[in-house]
């Protein structure tokens, strides 16, 4: 299918984590947060302040999201970033979401919602915090 310039293979759909997906492109591991940090410095992505999960998803985005032509669906993302999912059962530093990318474009997100009240009030405090942050992606009201 044709859409503006990019052609789209919709006869296969890739999954990508954003763990792998990440270092194809960025060059950094999601766990390496010194190539993370050395990266964003390189793209000008203000880091100050920020919460390594919100700089992972920073240089994610600015990074790997337009290079997602095909339809690809991101698994993986860090639970940080994400207070409302539940933790992986294999490793709970990434949460069960996941999200649709196709021409670049994020057109679906969805989540396994976590009901566990003592780990909700947690990952929420953290995920506030680390978006409390300056960053001209947020802005806040109160």
């Amino acid at each position: 299918m044709q859409f503006g310039n990019l052609e789209i293979d919709f006869t296969g759909v890739a999954a990508g984590e954003v763990r792998r997906s990440a270092r194809g492109v960025s060059g950094c591991r999601i766990d390496d947060l010194a190539a993370i940090r050395a990266k964003a410095k390189e793209l000008q992505i203000e880091s100050a302040g920020l919460d390594d999960a919100v700089l992972v998803n920073e240089v994610f985005e600015a990074t790997v999201e337009h290079h997602l032509v095909a339809p690809t669906f991101v698994i993986d993302y860090p639970a940080a970033i994400c207070p409302l999912t539940k933790r992986s059962k294999e490793d709970p530093r990434y949460a069960e979401r996941f999200e649709l990318f196709i021409a670049g474009t994020e057109l679906a997100n969805a989540y396994t919602e976590l009901n566990d009240r003592p780990c909700s009030t947690k990952t929420s405090g953290i995920s506030f915090a680390a978006r409390k942050s300056p960053s001209p992606r947020w802005t806040w009201t109160s």
